[in-house]
């Protein structure tokens, strides 16, 4: 009887450690999981930065060009404001 006792605690004590493993891999898996989600980003998600990332691209683009035109022509008034200055002076 005192054998059946023993054993009875035995397995008690070993119930409770597997318990305890488990409880550790259980949070373990949980900060694994949690590790791979912050690290892995959505393909949904990619492709909405791209495309935000490119329309701001082509509108930046668009105004860049929009600049250079402008400043061609302002070279344009500026050149024929100078051949009216220089025609005046040389009147």
């Amino acid at each position: 009887m005192n054998n059946v006792k023993k054993d009875l605690e035995k397995e008690k004590a070993s119930l409770q450690n597997l318990k305890t493993m488990k409880e550790r891999i259980e949070s373990d898996v949980v900060k694994v999981q949690g590790a791979i989600s912050s690290r892995m980003v959505d393909k949904d998600e990619l492709e909405t930065l791209k495309k935000s990332y490119e329309e701001k691209l082509l509108a930046m683009k668009s105004q860049f060009d929009a600049q250079l035109e402008m400043n061609r022509q302002l070279a344009e008034i500026n050149e024929y404001l100078g051949r009216q200055v220089s025609s005046q002076f040389s009147c």
